[in-house]
């Protein structure tokens, strides 16, 4: 049987629709799996984020108990030098003393 213009022509628009279908179905897939990926990983960067900043704020907390004036006076008097007497804060701002 030979194939004929009215018989093929519907067959290979049938078959280039079905390839096409396809094609998009598996181009669908691979973006959806790419954004599932990809939101996996901000929600992991998210969370190691919040731990990051929580040491941060113990880091800083440490910070600023070894530099508090109690716990530096003995390291002062320790190496002979002279003892804070006086303690005046500036207020950077106005570059004025501040009040204690």
């Amino acid at each position: 049987m030979a194939y004929t213009h009215s018989t093929l022509f519907p067959k290979v628009i049938l078959f280039a629709s079905a390839f096409a279908l396809v094609f998009l179905i598996g181009f669908y897939m691979l973006q959806v799996q790419g954004i599932t990926y990809h939101s996996y990983q901000v929600a992991s960067y998210q969370s190691e984020i919040g731990e990051l900043q929580q040491f941060i704020r113990g880091l800083d907390n440490h910070f600023q108990s070894l530099t508090t004036l109690e716990t530096l006076s003995p390291k002062i008097e320790a190496l002979g030098l002279v003892p804070v007497s006086n303690l005046a804060y500036l207020d950077l701002s106005t570059q004025q003393m501040a009040a204690k």
